[in-house]
């Protein structure tokens, strides 16, 4: 939150907390008590009344580190935690909250990419990627950056897509033809300018590794 950082400690027992630290405090608080799971990846939404985490239960079978990760969301007033989903089988870890609050992206393990879903009407969509990358939003706009396996191409390359989540409007930023991989976008500040890493990987400027990029 803005007076402070959130955290997640690992106890000894292999179980994970999430506590807060306020800026001129000497003692940090306990904001999330999780005995028999590991909470972490935590992400408060822009107004602060939400926390978007991670939560993986200890199991007679496997420990937390190692179970499936669902997600769970924590009302700041009421302090009650949720799971996300109805369905309480649904995976997913990593989220993200887009500037309006309305939106939350995750990386979806089990479908193999990323979801975004909408904590106000439970709108749901899905794009597939193989980074593993939880995508950027737009500081001001409901407007993801995700990267993709370019279907345009016989030869593997990735491209940088902007989505429009609200319209699924979709723009293929590196250009269908451009044989590179383009990954780790990240916004500016004041949303006109993106900055990413890029691989080319044909022509006089290939190069065996990623340069960094930046993009209007």
């Amino acid at each position: 939150p803005d007076d402070g950082i959130l955290y997640s400690v690992l106890n000894k027992d292999g179980t994970g907390d999430l506590w807060t630290l306020a800026r001129d405090a000497q003692t940090p608080t306990k904001l999330i008590d999780c005995p028999q799971a590991i909470c972490n990846s935590a992400a408060w939404s822009p107004d602060q009344r939400w926390l978007a985490f991670t939560k993986r239960n200890n199991t007679s079978f496997s420990s937390g580190a190692l179970s499936p990760p669902r997600l769970w969301l924590l009302d700041r007033q009421t302090q009650q935690a949720t799971q996300l989903f109805d369905d309480k089988q649904r995976l997913g870890f990593e989220p993200r909250w887009s500037s309006d609050g309305q939106w939350l992206s995750y990386l979806a393990p089990d479908l193999g990419g990323v979801g975004v879903h909408n904590v106000v009407t439970q709108a749901e969509h899905f794009y597939p990627t193989p980074t593993g990358e939880t995508g950027s939003w737009h500081p001001r706009r409901n407007l993801l950056l995700i990267s993709i396996t370019n279907p345009s191409s016989d030869r593997a390359s990735i491209h940088l897509l902007r989505i429009d989540v609200a319209t699924n409007e979709q723009r293929n930023l590196s250009s269908a033809n451009n044989l590179v991989e383009d990954n780790g976008a990240a916004w500016s500040p004041d949303g006109e300018w993106i900055a990413f890493r890029r691989k080319e990987l044909t022509g006089p400027h290939a190069t065996l590794g990623a340069q960094l990029w930046h993009m209007r």
